[in-house]
Order: C-alpha cells, then sequence, then structure tokens
C-alpha cells in the first residue's frame, strides 16, 4: 500500500482485537477509510466492512481492497494488469505537471504512468476491475517517487528509489463481499446501518488533499 500519514499498518492486528470485543461485530463501518489498511484487516477477519473516505484515491483504494472479492476478480485483474504493463510510454499531462514542471518521479516513469492511465480510461472497465488497475498504477508510481512519503513538496535531488523501473503489480486481494463509499463523513454516518463504526477522522491542519493530490489527479484523471 502507498507511504501514507498516520498509516494504522502496525496498530492494525490491535483494532481487529479491539472490533472483536463487542459481541455483535459483523458489519464495520470504516468512517475515514484513508489507505484502507484498517478496512482490509477487518475485512480479513471475516467481516463485511464498508470503508467511506470522500477522497477519490481513498474511495478507489477501498473499491480494490474491500469491494472486490477476490474469488470473482483475481484472474481477470492479473490478465489486466500483465496487459497494462507492456502500454508504451507516452508522456503527456501527468509527465509535464509531476515530472517535468516538478520532480515526483523520473519524466521515463512519468511517460509509462500517463499511458497507462489513458489506457485503462479507454477500456471503460467494471468499477471493480478499473479499481484493482488504478490501485496497482498508483502504487506502481507510489514505489519510484521522489518525495518524503508527502506530496506538499517533492526532493530537491532524485530518491534512490526514483531511478527504478515502474513495475505493475496485482494488488493483494481478499476474498468476500464489501463495499466502498465516497461520502462525507456525516452523510456517512446518516445512512450507513453497521454494528461498530472504526472512527479515524484527519488530525492536523493540513489538508489530505495537498498532501496527496497526485494520487487525486490519477484516479480522477481531470489533468
Amino acid at each position: 500500500m502507498i507511504k501514507y500519514i498516520g498509516s494504522k499498518r502496525v496498530l492494525v492486528p490491535h483494532i481487529v482485537r479491539g472490533v472483536a470485543a463487542f459481541p455483535k461485530s459483523a458489519r464495520v463501518l470504516d468512517l475515514f477509510s484513508g489507505t484502507s489498511r484498517v478496512a482490509r484487516g477487518l475485512k480479513e477477519s471475516g467481516r463485511f466492512v464498508i470503508a467511506n473516505d470522500h477522497l477519490s484515491y481513498a474511495a478507489t483504494l477501498a473499491r480494490c481492497y474491500v469491494q472486490a472479492d477476490a474469488s470473482r476478480w483475481r484472474d481477470q485483474a492479473a490478465r489486466l494488469v500483465a496487459d497494462l504493463a507492456t502500454t508504451p510510454p507516452a508522456p503527456g499531462y501527468f509527465t509535464k505537471a509531476f515530472c517535468e514542471d516538478a520532480r515526483y518521479l523520473q519524466p521515463r516513469n512519468g511517460a509509462r504512468v500517463d499511458a497507462i492511465r489513458e489506457e485503462i480510461a479507454r477500456r471503460s472497465l467494471p468499477p471493480e476491475l478499473e479499481a484493482i488497475a488504478l490501485v496497482s498504477l498508483m502504487e506502481a508510481a507510489d514505489r519510484v517517487d521522489s518525495t518524503t512519503g508527502v506530496q506538499m513538496a517533492y526532493l530537491k535531488k532524485w530518491a534512490a528509489r526514483s531511478f527504478n523501473e515502474l513495475e505493475l503489480r496485482v494488488p493483494a486481494l481478499l476474498e468476500g463481499p464489501g463495499q466502498s463509499l465516497r461520502l462525507e463523513a456525516a452523510e456517512a454516518a446518516a445512512c450507513v446501518e453497521a454494528d461498530v463504526a472504526y472512527i479515524d477522522p484527519p488530525y492536523n491542519q493540513h489538508s489530505y488533499m495537498g498532501n496527496y493530490h497526485m494520487w487525486e489527479s490519477l484516479i480522477r484523471w481531470d489533468k
């Protein structure tokens, strides 16, 4: 999963145990799902998880890791990702904005991001399969970026990892159902029925849109 402020990677087992302490906890709402790391951990424990976040990239991560059922999408995803990996590079908006005018990725990797993202858009994929493809691309870009982890600024000198070649991988999908929502938190809280709500709101003054604007633009592809 992508580098992220406030990631609960180490805490996920403790959070899952905490939710399990409730006698009825089969249906869980993650109100601010972010990278879906917690929501994915809860789904892995056998619960039905509704992951909500109002940012497009976060909702896409949830559609991949929470909503997509591996038993249905795994084989198609493997073929799709392998096919997308052969897309010839073609520099465009992403390369200009994030690799030439800025230095988030090396231009050669930016050109691959441009081409693969355009190919994903061209295919008009089912929502879950599109999310899997987009997450594969986002995570591939994250592995070769040149930032400290947030995107409010890029490094003055290229990070060592930025010289690596962009490599698509199939995300680690989980079997079973789930749901991804892209709502404001108050709206989701008002309309979702769940046994337990996990609430982990942003806790500093910086907008997550500013911290991860490159992912938001990549997913929306609004240019």
